[in-house]
């Protein structure tokens, strides 16, 4: 695909920035499928507000946006992984936003693409400023 910036992710993977909106993963399908239900046809409402009732903006200790993330796997003692990543600014795929209850900007953006295209087919797109 041309001119799709590619984000760097956790395990240094490169993903394209199309890679983050799940129409098929199993936890964005079940979401969706309870919205559906529970918005008496009106779907794109139930997702504007699923959004913005269920997810907040994480803050770090001094109330500061915090975007960036921390990956620790395989760990060989207390306090000691054998592989660990620190970045500033990290998405999060959706089904893992519904996990946390949390996400920048860019993670609700992908979640709410998600729902609307896993249940209705939507044509609705994320649009990005500079990555």
């Amino acid at each position: 695909m041309p001119n799709v910036p590619e984000v760097p992710w956790r395990f240094s993977e490169r993903y394209l920035a199309t890679d983050f909106v799940q129409t098929k993963n199993i936890s964005i399908l079940e979401e969706a499928g309870l919205l559906y239900k529970q918005n008496n046809g009106n779907f794109v409402r139930g997702v504007a507000d699923y959004i913005r009732d269920n997810f907040y903006y994480p803050l770090d200790n001094a109330g500061n946006p915090s975007a960036s993330g921390q990956l620790l796997r395989h760990q060989k003692g207390f306090m000691a992984y054998h592989f660990k990543n620190c970045v500033y600014y990290a998405w999060s795929l959706p089904n893992e936003v519904v996990a946390t209850g949390c996400g920048i900007c860019i993670d609700t953006a992908n979640l709410a693409t998600s729902l609307l295209r896993a249940k209705e087919n939507a044509e609705t797109w994320v649009v990005l400023g500079d990555v």
